[in-house]
């Protein structure tokens, strides 16, 4: 599929991306992009969403207001993933065109927005406008350059699903790196934004030349996804679905 077969034209599709800030909902829509890209051409803009405002970005919804795009030219797609970003993304197309496209279950009824990708074990509807995904998107890539000997933990924090213990999470990986001992695997292990600062501490008690600690702090872009590529095997604390299906993409 090409441009030509949106609109009939060869010139690129125009994307508007919503943006809310969370590295999870980001990766989604980055993921998204980058494989749309691989198939269409594609003129990128990118609008960050702050979290105040509530009630504004629901009257410029109403009124079909979107001063930010007024010198833009007209969107194709307006995509975004995050549910403060459903009313903006709404008041965009109501006051610009284009077809709106949210990567997750909305907050707001599924026959406002054109299509919805919506991952499996959110228990999708069947409808015209909803496509079932295997898990959240990402923008990992499977990998098959594994190094032997390679390992990493990706611990992310309190949810509003799972119980979380500092102790009981850092005593878990201090057994996995105990019982890899003699298989002369190096681990790394990286934390969240959610990660609760005080984790790090439990994690004085591992003593092991194998284990190092990257906290998110000090890892740049790109960091997870390259060290997904290079590591042989992944443990990832249950509460994180986006760094869950970041290593199961990884391969």
């Amino acid at each position: 599929m090409n441009k030509s077969d949106v609109d009939g034209s060869g010139s690129p599709l125009e994307v508007w991306r919503f943006t809310d800030g969370k590295a999870g909902h980001e990766k989604q829509t980055e993921g998204f992009l980058n494989a749309l890209g691989d198939r269409l051409s594609l003129n990128v803009r990118s609008f960050a969403i702050p979290p105040q405002g509530g009630f504004r970005r629901f009257m410029v919804w109403l009124f079909g207001q979107f001063p930010d795009g007024k010198d833009l030219p007209n969107p194709d797609l307006l995509v975004g993933a995050g549910h403060r970003l459903h009313f903006p993304m709404l008041a965009a197309r109501k006051a610009r065109g284009g077809r709106a496209v949210v990567l997750m279950k909305p907050s707001l009824p599924l026959s406002w927005f054109d299509l919805s990708l919506v991952p499996q074990h959110d228990d999708p509807p069947d409808s015209n406008n909803v496509l079932t995904t295997c898990g959240a998107l990402t923008t990992v890539r499977p990998s098959l350059n594994k190094e032997p000997g390679s390992g990493l933990f990706l611990i992310g924090g309190p949810s509003s699903h799972f119980n979380w213990s500092d102790k009981e999470v850092a005593d878990q990986v201090a057994q996995v790196v105990a019982a890899t001992e003699d298989e002369g695997i190096v681990w790394k292990l990286t934390t969240s934004r959610r990660t609760p600062k005080a984790f790090l501490a439990h994690l004085e008690g591992i003593q092991s030349s194998r284990f190092i600690v990257c906290p998110v702090e000090e890892t740049g872009k790109g960091w997870v996804e390259a060290e997904l590529a290079r590591c042989k095997q992944t443990w990832v604390s249950e509460d994180s679905v986006s760094m869950v299906y970041e290593a199961l993409t990884s391969g």
